[in-house]
């Protein structure tokens, strides 16, 4: 009978050896998600920091745009100035014509 019970201890000893060693698998795949989890983090804050760079360099283009158009309606609104000018030119050189003729 005490072999017997020696036995049994054994087998629960083996028994709770192999719990222990599914654990210890348990906690070091857990380890491993929460690795990947983390890395998982750093790539979204990563992308998230390349997101608000994208966002600043179209900011920016946005207002270089913005600048180009003001330029250009400025240049738009001498052109009515200089048509004015070119005029005044053409009439000073028909007047010289008809004066030399």
């Amino acid at each position: 009978m005490s072999t017997r019970l020696l036995s049994r201890d054994t087998e629960r000893d083996d028994a709770y050896e192999t719990l222990l060693s599914r654990d210890a698998e348990r906690d070091d795949a857990y380890e491993t998600l929460l690795s990947r989890d983390a890395e998982r983090d750093d790539a979204y804050e990563t992308l998230l920091s390349r997101d608000a760079e994208r966002d600043d360099v179209y900011e920016t283009l946005l207002s270089r745009d913005a600048e180009r158009d003001d330029a250009y309606e400025t240049l738009l609104s001498r052109d009515p100035e200089r048509d004015d000018a070119y005029e005044t030119l053409l009439s000073r050189d028909a007047e010289r014509d008809d004066a030399y003729c």
